[in-house]
């Protein structure tokens, strides 16, 4: 009997690993970095953001506040 409770808890830890690495996998897997720093996800309806335009986006942001 403890063998097969000592199995039962050993094939539970394995399930949760596989489906955190499932999650980690679909998750990670769709997302594309390019050389210019060109982050995107490859299947999202947001805008690709570079890091240009979050810069810019900020400072027009913080503009308005101070006006």
């Amino acid at each position: 009997m403890k063998k097969f409770r000592n199995f039962l808890i050993f094939a539970l830890i394995v399930c949760i690993l596989v489906g955190i690495g499932y999650y980690f996998y679909t998750t990670y897997n769709k997302i594309d970095i390019t050389p210019e720093y060109e982050i995107k996800r490859t299947e999202s309806t947001v805008q690709a953001q570079t890091v240009e335009n979050a810069t810019q986006e900020n400072e027009t942001i913080s503009d308005m506040l101070e006006k």
